[in-house]
């Protein structure tokens, strides 16, 4: 597991995995079957079940440049990621949970744009789409029409426009997670890194998928309130580092205090068209 679409600079991937084994193998797949090959993968256990852990480690055992690291405390996935990054030997960092999935062309097309901009981003990332099968994403074209655009910490500033399975970071980037944050932790990172004038470039195109909706109406009542909190917290804590202003801070957490309630609008509005069924 070697090469480099740039000749020296090398890519290792972190997963962050937490009872999660039946989807851990898919992950891994989509990670092999790269047609820009990375150098290292790390999994990281956040001290699963003992069955769990032993089923994620027969799984990584299994497949070439992939290591384990248990974890004896659970402290969520941004910690995982922390822990994998901190170990991690790449010139870059690329991050994919163990329920999701790339596109087998998502890194060549994310470096190929990335030579050709003619900047030094410290951060790649794109779109990430739901589907119902690998297949399905695969036959999302990342040929021809794709394009990259710089993202600003503006842009930010009005909502996420990255998920996490999209991104890739420069391993020296001297900033991480939010650890023991679980909802809105990536979004800070994010901010923070636009925030101090880093260089993110996004890649329009379908680089990867997720296999399940982000929340449904059940999903999102139970859950909406942590990711309002989050948000809020995800500019409060940019703020916090020197990453924002306070002028900054206020603005995001205003458009997002109205996102939020578009957002509660909208689910007890659903709620009030079914019980008047």
């Amino acid at each position: 597991m070697s090469g480099s679409s740039r000749g020296i600079e090398s890519v290792s991937v972190v997963i962050p995995h937490f009872n999660a084994s039946q989807t851990l193998g898919r992950a891994l797949e989509s990670i092999l079957n790269q047609t820009r090959a990375v150098d290292e993968i790390i999994v990281v256990d956040d001290a699963s079940a003992p069955d769990e852990r032993e089923a994620a480690q027969r799984i990584v055992d299994s497949c070439t440049g992939a290591r384990l690291i248990s974890l004896d405390q659970n402290g969520g996935p941004a910690h995982a990621r922390n822990v994998g990054w901190d170990d991690a030997s790449g010139d870059w960092v690329a991050f994919l949970d163990s329920d999701d999935a790339w596109h087998s062309r998502k890194l060549e097309a994310q470096f190929a744009l990335a030579d050709g901009a003619g900047v030094q981003p410290q951060m790649l990332a794109g779109r990430t789409v739901q589907v119902t099968a690998q297949e399905e994403l695969e036959s999302m074209s990342l040929n021809g029409a794709t394009s990259a655009h710089m993202v600003s910490k503006r842009d930010l500033l009005i909502r996420n426009r990255m998920s996490t399975p999209s991104v890739v970071v420069r391993r020296d980037l001297g900033l991480r997670f939010s650890a023991g944050r679980r909802y809105s932790e990536d979004y800070e990172l994010w901010l923070s890194i636009a925030g101090f004038g880093h260089t993110i470039l996004f890649v329009d195109a379908p680089v990867a998928a997720i296999f399940k909706a982000p929340y449904g109406d059940s999903g999102l009542s139970s859950r909406i309130w942590p990711m309002i909190a989050g948000e809020f917290q995800a500019y409060i804590g940019a703020r916090r580092i020197g990453a924002l202003s306070g002028v900054e801070a206020f603005l995001g957490i205003t458009i997002s205090a109205a996102r939020a309630a578009v957002r509660v609008a909208r689910l007890v509005g659903r709620r009030l068209m079914r019980g008047a069924r």
